[in-house]
């Protein structure tokens, strides 16, 4: 199968890169280039952008962006779960493919440091929507860690597991405090952060998102004038202590450890039955295998 994710030249983010980093270690005898099989994980990829397959797999992702269009449907899918109970209705899929995100599984493979000393609030913005000198400033200003997400996968993951309490405009990076049992709140800067997404996963593990609100922060550019830079700066003190008023009012998240758990194992357990209808259906080859969670 070929695993589809997000993809832009010159641009990283840590939800994105989580698909190969994560992938190839669960499935790697999965993966191949075959363009006929398309195995779609992490991300909010059902939409009308989702390129065609004679086989899509579908393993844990969301609907959503597109500029609101759904994917075509009318080849062979096989929906082993999607991210969360809205996908699964806009999609029309019956409830019980609606598990969680599949970020949740990076807990089979993710153990990090056997014993880790939680160091520090950390602050993770959104990768495509702000400004990230801005936000270091404003992260040193109050001494708090900050996780660009930008920068390699397992960098990520270490910065999150290493938090107290996770503030983030990232929605992967809730799901994967979520998962490694590091609490998070989430915020919100731009009106251009995706709601549904955030319902979709939070509804999936019984949580509400309801975000606090942050002035965005921006970057001077290049040879700016003095009153730029004074506004700038006026700004990064404005939005220090606004996050340090969430910090000190803010109920940080974090799903019920049983909730949590079922979740992973369901996934897991889906994620099985994958591995054994893909081998059953190279090994009946031309005529693909039909299964119970074969959609169209």
């Amino acid at each position: 199968m070929r695993l589809h994710y997000y993809r832009r030249q010159g641009f990283k983010n840590f939800g994105d890169d989580l698909n190969p980093w994560l992938w190839r270690q669960l499935i790697p005898e999965l993966l191949d280039d075959n363009p006929d099989e398309m195995f779609v994980g992490i991300g909010t990829l059902l939409n009308s952008n989702l390129p065609n397959a004679a086989t899509t797999v579908v393993f844990g992702a969301g609907a959503g962006y597109g500029n609101g269009g759904l994917p075509d449907m009318t080849r062979v899918w096989r929906v082993y779960c999607v991210r969360g109970p809205l996908t699964a209705r806009v999609l029309g899929l019956p409830r019980d493919r609606s598990v969680t995100d599949s970020a949740l599984c990076i807990r089979e493979v993710w153990k990090g440091a056997p014993f880790v000393r939680k160091s520090q609030w950390s602050f993770m913005p959104h990768a495509m929507h702000s400004q990230h000198s801005g936000w270091h400033d404003v992260c040193r200003s109050l001494g708090i860690g900050y996780i660009d997400p930008r920068n390699p996968v397992e960098e990520v993951l270490s910065a999150i597991q290493n938090s107290t309490v996770l503030l983030t405009e990232a929605m992967h990076g809730a799901v994967v405090a979520d998962a490694l049992r590091v609490p998070w709140v989430p915020v919100r800067t731009e009106r251009r952060i995706l709601e549904f997404k955030w319902h979709d996963w939070t509804q999936s593990l019984k949580l509400t998102y309801a975000p606090c609100r942050l002035w965005p922060v921006w970057q001077c550019p290049s040879g700016a004038h003095l009153v730029q830079q004074v506004r700038r700066w006026a700004k990064t003190l404005v939005v220090a202590r606004q996050l340090k008023k969430v910090m000190r009012h803010a109920r940080p998240v974090l799903s019920d450890r049983v909730v949590s758990q079922r979740a992973f194992e369901e996934l897991m357990e889906r994620l099985n039955l994958l591995k054994r209808d893909m081998a059953a259906m190279r090994t009946a080859r031309p005529t693909p295998h039909a299964h119970g969670l074969r959609n169209g």
